[in-house]
């Protein structure tokens, strides 16, 4: 007998068919630009009623009593997005906060909401809806196209590798970070400012070498200290002596003020490119020992300065 052609389908049939298509072709896209989050795994906040004058440096600390914050790869900084007025100046009142683990949603809405920020301000926190608070306009297929070829390729690669490295490192609760030698290279974070450093001059990075290898030497025998030049995040390496030595620098130098500003204190896991985590782009040409590396491979001028503490 021959071929029954099968019956044609109704056109509401196939525009459903071509709805479920489009979307997951869309959702393929969002996770391919960086932009998709499973709803069960939604590791966001939305918070209001803040001041017009709040700044991410007074957020910061009290939503990190929830837990650890995502760091965004491109800034090396907590992944707090504050909205702007439509003039762009000041806060328009809201704010879209990304932790680490989704389980910090969680006790952030038990712990955080209502609290007061300042006096007379109360904060409201709750879990994320992005088609309630998205700000953006959705976006099309083209543009979501250009945004996940944008985050094609190596430089985004390291950048992306880094916040992860940086964010384990942070929940770790047990230290056990290491960085292949007894855990002894100590990170200090917020030692200086870019505005700082370039207000000091050339001799900046050595004085502050200088300064925190006096003050380290009050805990145990320094072996290196090593600042990251030009570092968003105002990065410092130290190494000590002995791991024991280290893990008292942590002890004593996490929290501490330094310069006005908290310090953060962590061993180093020994992998993470901690220049393509928050480094600005150099003035100036670089180094002779990053010139080599670079030559020789591109990973080992990726983590050249941390390198460099290890090395006695």
């Amino acid at each position: 007998p021959k071929d029954v052609p099968a019956p044609a389908e109704d056109p509401e049939t196939e525009a459903k068919r071509q709805h479920r298509r489009d979307y997951r072709e869309r959702r393929k896209l969002k996770k391919q630009a960086g932009l998709f989050v499973q709803a069960k795994d939604n590791p966001n906040v939305y918070v209001s009623g803040l001041p017009s004058d709040v700044t991410l440096e007074e957020l910061e600390p009290v939503l990190k009593r929830a837990g650890v914050l995502k760091l965004d790869p491109e800034t090396g900084e907590s992944k707090i997005r504050i909205y702007p007025n439509d003039n762009g100046i000041g806060c328009k009142g809201d704010a879209l906060v990304s932790y680490a683990n989704a389980a910090s949603v969680e006790l952030a809405v038990k712990f955080l909401h209502e609290h007061e920020l300042r006096q007379n301000c109360r904060i409201c926190v709750q879990q994320a809806d992005f088609e309630e608070h998205d700000h953006n306009p959705k976006l099309s297929k083209e543009d979501l196209q250009a945004m996940a070829a944008s985050r094609k390729g190596d430089k985004e690669k390291k950048k992306y590798i880094a916040a992860q490295n940086a964010q384990k490192e942070a929940v770790s609760w047990s230290g056990e970070m290491d960085d292949g030698s007894g855990r002894r290279i100590v990170l200090l974070k917020h030692m200086y400012s870019m505005d700082e450093a370039a207000a000091e001059g050339p001799g900046f990075y050595k004085e502050l070498a200088e300064e925190i290898k006096e003050e380290c030497e009050k805990i145990g025998q320094v072996a290196k200290v090593t600042p990251m030049e030009r570092h968003k995040l105002g990065i410092v390496c130290v190494k000590f002596k002995a791991s024991a030595e280290a893990e008292e620098c942590i002890r004593v130098m996490d929290g501490r003020f330094f310069g006005g500003r908290t310090v953060e204190a962590s061993f180093y896991d020994g992998r993470t490119d901690l220049r393509a985590l928050g480094s600005a782009s150099a003035p100036a040409a670089p180094s002779a020992a990053v010139a080599g590396a670079a030559a020789g491979s591109p990973a080992a001028a990726a983590v050249v300065a941390a390198s460099q503490a290890a090395s006695t």
